[in-house]
Order: structure tokens, then sequence, then C-alpha cells
């Protein structure tokens, strides 16, 4: 953290990467390995936004239920992240 208690760009990216490698590990248990091969491929170049787009394009596109953590681990980093998936997260079906 700097001195003004502001994150870097690099501090901020961090932790955005460990946050989509939190969600990672939560879809291991929802979505077959394939489905979750695809969004790795995403975070482990850095494209976190297009990886969090993954993510809710899989569970729409699939109708895949989606467990309560997921739904939250999503609306944390979208919202680290400054995208808009509230109308997804509204609609998205809980399990």
């Amino acid at each position: 953290m700097s001195e003004l208690g502001i994150l870097s760009l690099s501090e901020q990216l961090s932790v955005t990467e460990r946050q989509l490698e939190n969600l990672l590990g939560l879809l291991d248990k929802c979505l077959s390995e394939d489905l979750v091969q695809e969004v790795r491929q995403f975070v482990d170049v850095g494209e976190y936004g297009l990886a969090l787009e993954t993510v809710i394009g899989i569970f729409l596109e699939e109708n895949i239920p989606i467990p309560e953590v997921v739904r939250s681990e999503i609306k944390e980093c979208s919202e680290r992240m400054g995208l808009e998936v509230s109308s997804f997260l509204r609609g998205g079906k809980a399990s």
C-alpha cells in the first residue's frame, strides 16, 4: 500500500487476480473442467474483464444455477473492476 493509502495499479491488479483465482476455485465445484479452463486462460493473460464476462456468459448460456457464494464473488470482482453485472446477478438463477 502506498503512503497515501491508495493501491498502485500493480497492487490493484494483484488483488483483482487473487479475487479471480478465488472465483476459479469456486467454479471448480460447479462447472466442468473445460469451462473453468476457458475462464482461466483469460485470467492467465491478464484479461480480467473478459474472464468475468465469460463466467457470466457460461452461467447464462448453459442455464446453470448460480451458487450464492459464486454470485457474491462475481459481484465483488465486478465492483473492483468497475463492471456492471447487477442485472445478471438479479436475473441469474440461484441455487
